[in-house]
């Protein structure tokens, strides 16, 4: 075969390992010369191309032909599988790369036009060609389907997407050609199962599948675990993973504690729970959470709020404290005993009450009284001095002592100066004189 000229080299472009110039495969294709053009015969002698082209060179299953300065493919059986008319071809994979008139196309190696030859620049990414015309790039798929949409200033394949360019703006074209963003955006960034796009100085989320988590409407986007974070004008909100808005972006802060969030607005504090059921609205100064309970302040008041938000102790009292199985609170100076459901046990008229074994003592002036622990009136504070243990009480009045019992019976009669235990004797003094006092046993009890 007749070696490589300058002029072939302008005109035909194939890999060295697919040329064989000189002595290639005589037998089966002997070189064919008529006055200096060349042409292939066959093996019985037949011609397969006729002696009328400057070069031929061979290729694995066919040859390049150039003839007055183009080229052509012809097969190894003779048939044209592309007319002599391109200024270069190169063989690549599958497909021929064809130059004409400073454009470029593609064929498939049976002669199929898949890139019709009218672009400026052509190359093969994968399953996909990127071609450009006119400072314009498209996608075309190996087929010579046009991806919908794909005309872009710049075309760069990312993983699973095309990152897109057009008029200094980034878009997302997925590989089967679906817009998953317009070219809209200042900058694209991947993060994670989602894309984080930019447009003029607000953020917004897309899932890798396109669709859109959060509109760029947002001065920042923080990931925290099972939720986004969305900043606002100064304002926080949060979105799950799945782009459901579990809270607007509305508040202050925004803190997780446990199975709630702390939310703060305009100074004020509420509790909402994850799922975005509000339990607490922001309106307390407040919130501490004690057992299975918030203890909340609003406007100096305080009260109690069960867990899921019903409340137990209505806000209104200057101080709320949890007693055993009530609740002591102050309301005005006065205080009072509610039970855990918040059910009045002692009205909040008292200046003092303090549980004492099985009774509530109350104080009101310098008088003691004694209540029952589910609130029943035992003696209305007449005592000066009060010491229960179990269910006795040892009382003073006016002086003078006695005993009662958890029904507000007079066990000992109120009219000793002193009380005392004498082993398991009851020991009365009277009229400066010491006697047993029969028929009681308050051995257990302490004076």
């Amino acid at each position: 075969m007749k070696k490589f000229s300058p002029l072939l080299l302008l005109l035909v472009s194939v890999p060295l390992s697919g040329q064989r110039v000189k002595g290639t495969d005589t037998r089966a294709f002997p070189l064919l010369e008529n006055n200096g053009k060349y042409g292939i015969a066959g093996v019985h002698g037949k011609k397969i191309i006729q002696a009328e082209y400057d070069t031929v060179i061979r290729l694995e299953n066919a040859f390049i032909v150039v003839g007055e300065g183009a080229a052509g493919v012809i097969g190894l059986n003779g048939d044209t599988v592309l007319p002599v008319l391109f200024r270069s071809i190169e063989e690549k994979g599958d497909f021929y790369f064809v130059g004409k008139d400073g454009k470029r196309g593609v064929y498939t190696l049976n002669g199929d036009l898949v890139v019709p030859v009218e672009y400026d620049s052509v190359r093969l990414d994968g399953a996909w060609f990127h071609v450009a015309k006119n400072g314009k790039w498209k996608i075309i798929a190996l087929n010579g389907e046009v991806l919908p949409g794909s005309e872009y200033d710049g075309v760069v394949r990312e993983g699973s997407w095309f990152r897109v360019t057009k008029e200094g703006k980034l878009g997302l074209v997925a590989l089967n050609g679906d817009v998953l963003l317009e070219p809209l955006y200042d900058r694209i960034v991947r993060e994670g199962a989602w894309f984080r796009m930019i447009k003029d100085g607000k953020q917004g989320l897309i899932a890798l599948n396109g669709d859109v988590l959060l509109e760029p409407l947002y001065d920042g986007i923080v990931r925290e675990g099972a939720w986004f974070r969305m900043i606002k004008d100064g304002k926080q909100g949060l979105i799950a993973l799945n782009g459901d808005v579990l809270l607007e972006p509305v508040y202050d802060g925004i803190v997780r504690e446990g199975s709630w969030f702390r939310v703060t607005k305009d100074g004020k504090q509420g509790i909402i729970s994850l799922n975005g059921e509000v339990l607490l609205a922001p309106e307390f100064d407040g919130i501490v959470r004690e057992g299975s309970w918030w203890r909340v302040t609003r406007n100096g008041k305080q009260g109690i709020v069960a867990l899921n938000g019903d409340e137990v102790v209505p806000v209104e009292y200057d101080r709320v404290v949890r007693d055993g199985s009530s609740f002591r609170v102050v309301r005005d100076g006065r205080a009072g005993i509610l039970g855990m459901s918040g059910e009045e046990i002692i009205p909040a008229e008292y200046d003092a009450i303090k549980r004492s074994g099985v009774f509530f003592l109350v104080r009101q002036g310098d008088l003691t009284g004694i209540y029952s622990l589910d609130g029943r009136v035992v003696f209305e504070p007449r005592f000066d001095r009060v010491h229960c243990y179990r269910d006795y009480c040892l009382v003073s009045e006016n002086g003078l002592k006695g005993v009662i019992d958890a029904d507000g019976g007079i066990v000992i009669p109120i009219e000793y100066d002193d009380l005392r235990l004498d082993g398991k004797k009851v020991m009365g003094l009277k009229n400066n004189e010491w006697q047993e006092i029969r028929g009681i046993d308050l051995s257990r009890v302490k004076f």
